[in-house]
């Protein structure tokens, strides 16, 4: 279990960093660079639950009721995955050091992996020949759109013309 929660937790850090840098999340800055998950995914996953609820205010301005439903029905989705993968986390770091009580059965362990597959998932673009993860447009300035690569996930985040 070690090796695979040494790659899970590996792949989870590089992932937060992209998503870090897609949502705009402030996380603090570090001179050397050096972020692991603790530094970088609990700022993913608050930036990700505000520019949904960015999304569904947005939605209420402009009297998208459609829009407005649904992205209330992704904040609940995104509330109950977050909870979920917090709730497995505790897992990866005693399965990458040695513990003399950290004896994980694979299954047990198939949760974490599940956990955190489905929690990014939902970061992700559902169209399967995009599968990008969401990003905030503009790049820099305010931001006015949560979206992905092919345009399949758009969310209005403006309140103005």
């Amino acid at each position: 279990m070690a090796k695979a929660a040494w790659l899970l937790r590996r792949y989870l850090e590089y992932t937060a960093t992209i998503l870090a840098d897609n949502l705009r999340a402030p996380v603090e800055f570090r001179g050397d660079g050096h972020y692991d998950l603790g530094d970088l995914m609990p700022h993913v996953l608050k930036e990700w639950r505000k520019r949904l609820d960015d999304g569904e205010k947005s939605a209420i301005h402009w009297k998208l009721d459609d829009k407005k439903a649904a992205l209330g029905a992704a904040r609940a989705r995104a509330k109950e995955l977050v909870a979920k993968s917090n709730s497995e986390q505790w897992a990866i770091n005693p399965a990458v050091h040695f513990n003399a009580w950290a004896n994980l059965q694979r299954n047990e362990f198939q949760e974490v992996v599940d956990a955190f597959r489905m929690l990014l998932e939902n970061l992700r673009c559902e169209n399967e020949s995009c599968k990008s993860y969401i990003y905030v447009s503009l790049r820099k300035g305010k931001a006015e759109a949560l979206r992905c690569s092919c345009g399949a996930t758009s969310i209005n985040l403006k309140l103005s013309n």
